[in-house]
């Protein structure tokens, strides 16, 4: 189909989202689906994550060319794939120049407030992202299904506020929500730098949080990471309680995000309480002292997980909790030496360091010549782990010349 340009073509905003702009060319022209618009631009239609856009794959050129908006402006306006690392599949995306996973993405379904498409009726870029719950500028809970028909919300529609039921979505009273709760969704806000906040400060966390001193590429990772973590066995129940399902609303993704931040809060005891409490998962507790051959397979799994998923550079202060955390375990199940063994410049050197003593495990690993630079993210990374009488032993191959 020739390329021709749209009789009206309204400019997009500045946080309008690419997809969403598709779907107000389409209601602005009359066209009974956005998919008039990616045939007549050349675009392949959107499955799951509609905003996300792949340089290689989609040109787009030629809806510059019908929407008379310039092809930066458009591409600013989605998620690009980040196709460096993951040639075949969409793992990484852009958001403001951050690479972060598509798990932290809405997948087909979107998620809106009510009360935004009153003022102005368009997509906005941050509803897609599923770490967004709720709107900080009026405080209530984005909606991702009709209220009228209880259908989902789907990208392949004409109108950007109306149903295919007709139900207006701009006449529905969105549930209100605590400052709390809207913590995270602020914090993201402010971290993109989006006009419209209020100036009162929600954010409900300390200036002295090391969670507010990262930028947005590093929050969003960790909290898929934290989210991650927060799934395996012992701690899912402890952050997604099954009681919590007869809640008002669907536990989606999102409202998990908000769980889990809340274990960045008043950091770091929301965080260490949770691990105390693993503990009686694990089933170590003041009548049981020592880790049994067939459960150590368990702590080998969990600690070697949580150590790797948390290794960026960004995450220190997790990595400290975690490191102590690991030392005060080992002593409670009679562990009293860790016995570290590798080749180095073609040299076996086989090194016992002591937990007896009050020097950090983490600082004696720096203090040793030969180990200079192993963390614990490398040393489960690296090794074959395996438990002897009160010895935890870590097998590695060799000794990379750098980490």
């Amino acid at each position: 189909m020739k390329s021709r340009r749209l009789l009206r073509r309204p400019r997009p905003y500045p946080d309008e989202s690419l997809a969403g702009y598709i779907i107000r060319l389409t209601e602005a022209n009359y066209y009974s689906s956005p998919q008039w618009i990616f045939q007549m631009a050349g675009l392949r239609a959107r499955g799951i994550y509609g905003n996300v856009f792949n340089r290689e794959k989609d040109d787009l050129s030629r809806l510059s060319n019908i929407s008379g908006v310039e092809a930066d402006i458009l591409w600013s306006m989605a998620f690009p794939a980040n196709t460096l690392m993951y040639p075949k599949a969409v793992k990484q995306v852009k958001v403001f120049d951050h690479v972060v996973p598509t798990d932290a993405l809405n997948r087909q379904q979107i998620q809106l407030c009510p009360i935004c498409l009153q003022e102005k009726p368009y997509y906005r870029f941050l509803w897609e992202l599923s770490i967004v719950s709720a709107c900080p500028l009026h405080h209530c809970l984005l909606i991702d299904r009709c209220p009228q028909c209880q259908e989902p919300i789907h990208w392949s529609r004409p109108k950007i506020a109306i149903c295919s039921c007709q139900f207006d979505w701009r006449s529905f009273q969105p549930p209100a929500v605590s400052s709390e709760h809207i913590t995270l969704s602020n914090l993201i806000y402010k971290l993109c730098h989006l006009d419209g906040l209020p100036s009162e400060n929600h954010l409900r966390v300390s200036s002295d949080n090391p969670v507010t001193q990262l930028n947005l590429g590093s929050l969003v990772n960790l909290l898929v990471s934290l989210l991650r973590f927060c799934r395996l066995p012992g701690i899912r129940y402890q952050v997604f309680p099954p009681k919590e399902a007869s809640l008002g609303f669907d536990l989606k993704s999102a409202s998990e995000f908000e769980r889990v931040f809340a274990l960045l809060k008043n950091w770091p005891n929301n965080f260490c309480q949770l691990m105390d409490r693993h503990e009686v998962f694990l089933g170590y507790g003041a009548s049981n002292r020592y880790v049994s051959s067939w459960r150590f397979r368990d702590v080998q799994i969990f600690f070697e997980s949580v150590f790797i998923w948390f290794a960026q550079k960004p995450w220190e202060f997790i990595q400290e909790v975690f490191a102590d955390y690991f030392e005060r375990f080992l002593r409670k199940v009679a562990i009293k030496n860790i016995q570290i063994s590798f080749y180095k410049n073609f040299r076996y050197y086989s090194i016992c360091i002591s937990l007896t003593r009050k020097t950090r495990l983490t600082e004696k690993l720096a203090s040793r010549s030969e180990l200079e630079g192993l963390t614990l993210a490398k040393l489960f990374a690296e090794s074959r782990i395996d438990m002897y009488n009160e010895t935890l032993f870590f097998r590695m191959r060799y000794f990379p010349d750098c980490f």
